[in-house]
């Protein structure tokens, strides 16, 4: 049943919807029904004959969705307290622009930084799959540990695990398939499940910091210590271009990965030094950190991060994204 159904026939309907939304609440439990989600395939291209040439786009009932948006509007309301700076998406006066800005400032610095014994060098992670891996046991674990009520986080965990999928292409369907991980794109929750998500890669960061097993990047005097972006699946980490910082850097996204099942995809991530940075020192950290150099017209959300001087060839990628 679309929306426009509901709107049509609330004064019949809206009693029923009241009802369950209420019972929900009051019980943590609704029907198994309720949380079925068709998995529609999208041809990215023509002739698609290989999977990764599909997107899938998950369509939740909108019963499920009146639920999960409830949730989703208290949760947000509280996550500002509980979620650092450099997470600036999906909240309430955060905005994209924020992170976009921070990020070019410091490429900027590193850009320009000829002077100095030490090198810095930011990472430009790209995760792979990152609503479809997360472990359900490290959200609970994260809401537990940020203070949560546990009746809070079971009505949470519930939507989240209680989904079945089937998979509709070509006129067929397929399933069910019961999920043991993963968020789905199209529930309101998971933009905020997947902030406190990423808070662990965070608080993770921000200990290895304290104890001084990597150093973040100060553009001036009077500038805070940035050590790290993220936005989703596409983070920024600032550290300095040695050896020991590049092993902190690789313990983390194993302690990470182990922990929430998030993966780094290697091959779509680079990194970016500073000019006073030596080539044996870039070869080395690329080799042991498995990631090619960034070229100075790498993108960060969709814009560039380095800006030359030929600013029409830089920003021609805003024009080919709007046309």
């Amino acid at each position: 049943m679309t929306p426009s159904f509901f709107k049509k026939l609330w004064p019949i309907v809206g009693d029923d919807v009241r009802l369950l939304v209420r019972s929900f609440f009051a019980s943590g439990w609704f029907p198994p029904s309720l949380n079925e989600t068709n998995i529609v395939l999208i041809p990215k291209k023509k002739n698609a004959e290989l999977m990764t040439d599909l997107r899938p786009i998950s369509l939740c009932t909108i019963l499920y969705k009146v639920i999960s948006k409830v949730l989703a509007n208290r949760l947000k309301l509280v996550l500002r307290d509980v979620i650092s700076e450099s997470q600036s998406t999906f909240l309430p006066g955060w905005l994209i622009s924020d992170n976009i800005m921070v990020s070019f400032e410091i490429m900027h610095y590193l850009k320009r930084k000829r002077m100095g014994m030490d090198g810095y060098m930011a990472l430009k992670l790209e995760m792979s799959k990152a609503y479809d891996k997360v472990e359900w046991p490290f959200i609970e674990a994260v809401l537990l540990q940020m203070g949560f009520d546990r009746r809070v986080i079971s009505l949470i965990m519930f939507c989240v695990s209680t989904v079945r999928y089937k998979i509709t292409h070509g006129g067929h369907s397929m399933g069910p398939i019961n999920p043991e991980r993963g968020l789905r794109q199209g529930d309101p929750l998971s933009p905020y499940l997947f902030l406190i998500c990423a808070e662990g890669f965070s608080s993770l960061l921000k200990a290895f910091e304290r104890h001084h097993r990597i150093f973040g990047i100060r553009v001036a005097k009077s500038a805070h210590v940035v050590s790290h972006m993220l936005f989703t699946d596409d983070s920024y980490v600032y550290c300095k271009a040695k050896e020991e910082e590049a092993a902190s850097i690789l313990h983390i996204l194993q302690l990470y990965e182990m922990a929430s099942g998030q993966q780094v995809n290697f091959s779509n991530s680079s990194i970016f030094f500073s000019k006073n940075t030596l080539a044996d020192t870039r070869s080395c950290l690329c080799n042991m950190l498995q990631m090619s150099e960034a070229s100075n017209n790498s993108l960060y959300l969709g814009l560039p991060c380095i800006m030359g001087r030929n600013k029409n060839a830089m920003l021609k990628t805003i024009t080919d994204y709007e046309y």
